[in-house]
């Protein structure tokens, strides 16, 4: 088989730039022979002829790359064995293993995945962003879903300072019940941690059982304890009603009563309707009509300073998990 008839078998549609090593229509016959038959690993006797990754090329390696890989899309990967092992000693080793490299390299090995999802596995692999054409979400988590396949842990790469990181956690405000089940998925806890703050607003019993199984026990019972913890604190914080102040001609304790009274009915409607991401400004609001009840000067001042109380209480409330 030569090199010609192996490229044109594979040739498909790519996102990446084409770039020929060899015009494809003036190529001569280059000797093209698979180790075993039926082989995802193969031996070139010259340059290999198809698209190459604008990020992963010739040039991506000071010293060179010594092996190839190629994707289902026949889009070419340069790489370096040293670089790779050296990032996960694990990665691709069912692929790599006894396999005899070279410099320039000879070997293509073929691997099962669309260019886009190979991109995105050596990026993370590597430490690379993603450059002025970012994958979809989509895209992305189905590389990092394809990782453990090639012996790569998604844990041991996506950490707060990887652009792998930056760009997923982009997607927080989007997609945040995705990412939570990816990052407790593959116990990205920073990642699960810097996600569940988005899910405050997210009913959890509309979670289906597919997404909880992939989220697992602990980061599920994670999540469902950041809800109930501050509904609880909401109701501690909105217990006590404003403090009496001294009495007077135009208002006793009769009549501070009344607020008090008032301050209980909305704390009550507050903590029944309440959702975990109730904001500062919503508790506000529900208290309006206090202010418009109250004539006594006193009394509105107790009820300014017991609400700010409130306020500044609930937003040092915890928000992730």
């Amino acid at each position: 088989m030569t090199t010609k008839d192996w490229v044109t078998s594979q040739a498909g549609n790519t996102e990446f730039d084409s770039a020929f090593l060899t015009d494809p229509f003036e190529l001569l016959d280059v000797p093209l022979k698979a180790l075993q038959p039926n082989s995802t690993t193969l031996t070139i006797e010259g340059p290999p002829v198809g698209s190459i990754s604008p990020v992963f090329n010739l040039g991506v390696h000071p010293a060179g790359s010594n092996l190839i890989f190629a994707s289902s899309d026949s889009v070419f990967f340069y790489v370096h064995t040293d670089v790779v092992l050296q990032q996960s000693p694990s990665a691709f080793q069912s692929l790599l293993l006894g396999l005899l490299v070279h410099e320039p390299p000879k070997t293509i090995v073929k691997i099962p995945e669309p260019s886009n999802v190979l991109d995105i596995i050596l990026r993370v692999l590597y430490g690379i962003p993603g450059g002025d054409n970012p994958p979809l979400f989509d895209t992305f988590v189905a590389a990092i879903d394809k990782m453990p396949v090639y012996g790569i842990n998604p844990k041991d790469h996506i950490v707060p300072s990887s652009p792998s990181y930056t760009y997923l956690l982009a997607f927080a405000s989007r997609f945040p019940l995705e990412l939570y089940a990816l990052a407790a998925h593959y116990e990205i806890h920073d990642l699960a941690v810097s996600t569940s703050s988005y899910l405050l607003s997210h009913s959890l019993a509309s979670i289906d059982d597919e997404t909880a199984q992939r989220i697992g026990p602990i980061y599920l019972k994670r999540l469902l304890c950041l809800h109930i913890s501050r509904f609880d604190a909401l109701k501690r914080i909105l217990l006590d009603p404003p403090h009496p102040h001294p009495p007077t001609k135009e208002c006793d304790f009769t009549q501070q009563k009344a607020l008090a009274r008032a301050w209980t009915l909305v704390s009550a409607y507050l903590a029944c309707d309440a959702r975990p991401d109730l904001s500062s400004s919503s508790i506000e609001l529900a208290f309006n009509s206090l202010y418009e009840q109250t004539t006594c000067s006193l009394c509105l001042e107790t009820l300014t300073t017991r609400l700010q109380d409130v306020t500044t209480r609930w937003a040092c409330v915890n928000r992730t998990i």
